[in-house]
C-alpha cells in the first residue's frame, strides 16, 4: 500500500450541490460512527448524518454534517457501489490517514493529513 502525505484538502466542492439530508437511522449502518454533540456560543450543536448521491441516484457519499461542513468519519463509492475512500474531517478539513480503495474494495493508498 502507498503512503503519500497533503497538505489541507476539502471535499466540499464534490458535495454543495449533492447533500441530501437522509434519515438518521442510517447512522447505525457499517462504517458510521457516532459523533458527540459540540459545545458552540453557550449552546449545543448535533452532528447530521447526511448522504451525497451520484446523479444516477446511487450513493456517492455518506457522513456527518455538523453546521453545513463535513465532520466527522466519511466514506466515499464509486457507481458500481465500491468503496472509493474514506477518512475523516473536521469541520471541513481533512484530517488524519485517509484510504483510498481499489476496484476491488482492498486498500491502495493511505494519505495523512494534518490534525
Amino acid at each position: 500500500m502507498a503512503h503519500t502525505t497533503a497538505n489541507e484538502g476539502s471535499y466540499r466542492s464534490l458535495t454543495d450541490r449533492h447533500l441530501h439530508n437522509r434519515s438518521t437511522s442510517a447512522q447505525t449502518k457499517v462504517g458510521m460512527t457516532r459523533m458527540d454533540p459540540v459545545w458552540e456560543h453557550g449552546g449545543m450543536t448535533q452532528p447530521e448524518h447526511r448522504e451525497v448521491l451520484h446523479r444516477d441516484g446511487s450513493l456517492r457519499g455518506r457522513g456527518q454534517m455538523l453546521d453545513d461542513e463535513m465532520h466527522g468519519y466519511w466514506e466515499w463509492f464509486r457507481l458500481d457501489g465500491t468503496i472509493m475512500r474514506s477518512g475523516s474531517f473536521a469541520r471541513g478539513r481533512q484530517i488524519g490517514t485517509w484510504t483510498t480503495y481499489d476496484r476491488a474494495g482492498a486498500p491502495h493508498k493511505e494519505t495523512q493529513y494534518g490534525d
